[in-house]
């Protein structure tokens, strides 16, 4: 993830992986956005399990995994404007994952 700073690219986050996804051809198993500043973060998005998984500090593993993420649920987070933090956050909008998925990624999480 290129340009801005880490605030922005964290307030972002959530809707360049929307824009990613919606703009793709929708052939690939994972989507993600890599945040490779200081304050580095992962986003994935797998859409056949509708798992968005998380990591704040890649290096130290996976943070978050949440279910019943649909391309629908992007949407609903992109335009309640909610940033990477408040996605993460316990009270978030999303449900956590209570069986571990393992996914892919061109980070490095662990």
């Amino acid at each position: 993830m290129k340009g801005g700073d880490s605030k922005s690219q964290r307030s972002d986050a959530i809707s360049r992986l929307y824009e990613h996804y919606i703009k793709s051809k929708k052939n690939r198993a994972y989507y993600e956005i890599v945040a490779k500043k200081e304050d580095r973060f992962i986003l994935n998005y797998y859409p056949e399990k509708k798992l968005l998984t998380l990591c704040t500090d890649p290096g130290s593993g996976w943070s978050g995994q949440f279910k019943n993420v649909d391309e629908a649920k992007l949407k609903e987070l992109v335009d309640l404007k909610l940033t990477f933090d408040q996605i993460n956050n316990e009270e978030g909008p999303l449900e956590k994952n209570g069986k571990w998925v393992i996914v892919k990624t061109n980070g490095t999480p662990s």
